[in-house]
């Protein structure tokens, strides 16, 4: 039989291993997130402080030219930069940058990664100069002189230009050829031997390869294939040569042996050559041994 005394010591056990309250064990939780918060906010402003901004990737423009858009002081917060604000200033005020990434390396430095455009041609147009990107990208207005070493593009009027947008031009389907021209050209690093490109007629395209060669695309269709072809030729050809390339045809290059005038005509009157394409034969190589 259980005595008196005996039942008070079992309630008394009861009363001290009786479970906390649960708002006390959540208010404890809440405490414990603040404190951790707070050291860490504080630990993101004390120890975190910007004390070198590393740019990478430039070409055209300086350091100075990008720091005028970068609002970074030394000391800053790295955790506290507005990158998204930054890309957006950059990317509006200088029209080469195509790209731009951001980023921290702890403690105390802070990365800049541009991508800049590449000129490649122009338009010269109205007294202006208009350089471009493969992409189209007006990357600013200039002088006809200070184009010079660049594609020029000719028998094409441009749609309002302005620094900083994509050229449009009058005609249906020319920008794309274009686009598709210059960039193919940029693939196959032809740029700095390609002196023009003839847009007048899209059924008739014409580059101009340095001051030696007249070359006849045709139509847009497979300009790819026409460029790489083009690379084979003139693997083919020797240096002292100059006349026009057909490469209309696709399967086989025509080269007519001629001095190429200031109106990008040439002169026909010795027999053309015709050389196949790798893609049916081995390019030819007898036609050398015929001259």
């Amino acid at each position: 039989m259980q005595t008196n005394y005996g039942k008070t010591e079992s309630r008394k056990r009861r009363k001290k291993y009786r479970r906390r309250p649960v708002w006390a064990t959540v208010l404890l939780a809440f405490i414990s997130v603040g404190i951790i918060a707070a050291a860490t906010v504080y630990a993101m402003t004390v120890f975190f402080k910007v004390k070198e901004i590393e740019i990478n990737g430039l070409s055209h423009y300086t350091r100075e030219d990008l720091m005028k858009y970068v609002d970074i002081e030394k000391g800053d917060n790295l955790f506290f930069i507005n990158k998204f604000k930054i890309g957006e200033e950059i990317l509006e005020n200088l029209n080469y940058i195509s790209d731009v990434e951001m980023h921290r390396e702890l403690p105390e430095t802070y990365v800049i990664n541009v991508t800049e455009r590449k000129p490649e041609a122009f338009v010269y147009q109205g007294g202006d100069c208009y350089v471009l990107s493969a992409d189209r990208y007006i990357l600013e207005t200039t002088t006809r002189i200070a184009c010079e070493g660049l594609i020029e593009i000719t028998g094409v009027e441009a749609l309002t230009p302005r620094n900083g947008e994509k050229m449009t031009f009058s005609g249906s389907g020319v920008d794309l050829v274009i686009e598709e021209l210059l960039s193919t050209i940029q693939d196959y690093n032809m740029a700095d031997h390609i002196v023009s490109i003839d847009a007048e007629k899209l059924y008739s395209l014409k580059l101009k390869y340095t001051d030696r060669f007249l070359v006849l695309l045709g139509n847009s269709s497979e300009i790819d294939v026409k460029l790489h072809f083009l690379g084979e030729v003139m693997s083919e050809l020797e240096g002292y040569e100059t006349g026009t390339i057909d490469l209309s045809d696709t399967t086989a290059a025509r080269f007519r042996p001629g001095v190429i005038d200031a109106g990008e005509s040439a002169d026909t009157s010795e027999q053309t050559q015709e050389m196949p394409s790798e893609t049916e034969n081995e390019v030819a190589t007898e036609h050398s041994a015929g001259n």
